[in-house]
């Protein structure tokens, strides 16, 4: 169309509201969104072509929608490891969580990961418990050794638990995602630990 006022355009959009209807916006999400509230988002357009006087003997409109539903999200689980005092007393999602975030004292590792190996200081003067935290809808880890260095390793007892993970406030339909949880007692200063 050579001339803007031979057409028009309505956004409309399902799931949110928009900052503007009639071109470029924001479509603000009804429900935020999280791992359990994905579909139901959409926006679409309708434009309208009309036939102006002088062109034709009658004037007529011709509407074009279009839609876009393949708005998408991914979110990922890291796996996570945590100190407490023994392995007779396992964290507490209290422990792991503060707010929407992980504790300070919540060491993150890769998405959804049954591995971990390293050198681990425990820098108390008596033994603790080094807690390694699977998401447990993901593949487990079943080996479990520590020593002195990667060379040097046997294995070790594992003390197992679970413990349900979600924000202090978690959203409208949000369900706690369960966290399979391995406790191993590492002795004061540097243990390799590896867990596969």
């Amino acid at each position: 169309m050579s001339s803007s006022a031979n057409y028009t355009h309505n956004i409309s959009g399902t799931g949110g509201s928009l900052s503007n209807t009639g071109g470029s916006g924001t479509l603000t999400f009804t429900t935020p969104i999280h791992k359990d509230n994905q579909g139901g988002r959409q926006v679409a357009v309708t434009t309208q072509f009309r036939r102006p006087p002088g062109v034709a003997t009658t004037t007529y409109a011709v509407n074009d929608t279009a839609s876009d539903t393949s708005l998408s999200t991914t979110f990922t689980f890291p796996s996570l490891w945590i100190f407490t005092n023994s392995t007779g007393l396992p964290p507490s999602r209290a422990e792991i969580v503060n707010g929407n975030q992980f504790e300070s004292a919540v060491n993150e590792l890769s998405n959804q990961t049954k591995t971990f190996t390293g050198t681990v200081n425990n820098p108390n003067a008596t033994p603790r418990a080094f807690w390694f935290m699977v998401r447990s809808a993901a593949s487990q880890p079943t080996t479990f050794q520590t020593g002195a260095s990667s060379s040097l390793l046997s294995d070790v007892g594992v003390t197992t638990g679970t413990v349900d993970l979600e924000p202090d406030s978690p959203p409208t339909g949000y369900s706690a995602e369960t966290y399979n949880l391995y406790g191993i007692t590492l002795q004061p200063g540097n243990t390799y630990v590896s867990i596969n």
